[in-house]
């Protein structure tokens, strides 16, 4: 089956914005950010593989794998210049584009975004138990459903299709790539974000150079949807400052 990204394009000037939404979510995320950019600004919304109205990634798809499509995207789109933002997993793919792919990145907003592995030894041999029961499951020595009692959520509410590629997603470690990212960058959190914790956002700030933080109070995961009107602002505002 050919790959099919659905997208939603809108505007003429450039740089184009990227919008790259989180796991499990799709393009739809943004759709009352759009409005409040710039008019006539190039923007771009688009679902990822395995969400929206795009087709499903090939088993051995994993986050380098989904930047690459969308580098695929800008190059068929005749695209010259961007601007990413990227919410949790949409910061991961974020990040790779700021700093694997040859492209014109004049900026970078990560809110909320994944790609540093925080987990703990506790995490860790959770992770261990699941491989050893999933061998014995395998082997039929174990009941298969003992399975469902593991993974995180994006895991356990996955697909068959999409659980092989989220345990790619998640032990890909982006750290070491923070710092060959030169564009200006903002970081956009709540500090009661449960799921990407606020300590990722520290990271990501001591290690991309010309990064800055503004924190919400309200939100969580999804802060810059609780505060649309000034997320909608600090992209509009870090446009201006780039020209």
């Amino acid at each position: 089956m050919k790959n099919n990204l659905d997208y939603n394009l809108v505007g003429s000037v450039e740089p184009a914005i990227i919008l790259l939404h989180g796991w499990g979510l799709d393009k739809s995320y943004f759709d009352r950010l759009v409005p409040k950019l710039h008019k006539n600004q190039k923007i771009i919304s688009l679902d990822f593989f395995g969400f929206g109205k795009s087709s499903k990634p090939k088993e051995y798809f994993d986050t380098y794998e989904y930047a690459y499509h969308v580098f695929l995207l800008l190059k068929k789109l005749n695209i010259n210049s961007i601007i990413l933002v990227g919410h949790s997993f949409g910061g991961r793919v974020s990040i790779i584009l700021s700093s694997v792919f040859d492209v014109n990145v004049k900026g970078v907003v990560l809110t909320s975004s994944a790609g540093i592995d925080d987990r703990n030894l506790i995490v860790k041999l959770k992770i261990c138990k699941y491989k050893i029961a999933k061998i014995l499951c395998n082997k039929k020595i174990l009941p298969k459903k003992l399975l469902a009692n593991f993974g995180s959520n994006d895991f356990k509410n996955a697909d068959s299709e999409l659980r092989q590629v989220i345990s790619y997603v998640v032990r890909q470690d982006l750290k070491h790539l923070l710092k060959l990212i030169d564009a200006q960058t903002i970081l956009v959190w709540d500090k009661k974000d449960k799921e990407t914790k606020y300590k990722i956002c520290k990271i990501l700030q001591r290690n991309i150079k010309n990064s800055q933080t503004v924190l919400f109070t309200t939100g969580g995961h999804f802060a810059y949807l609780y505060n649309i009107n000034k997320f909608a602002e600090i992209i509009n505002i870090f446009l201006y400052n780039l020209k």
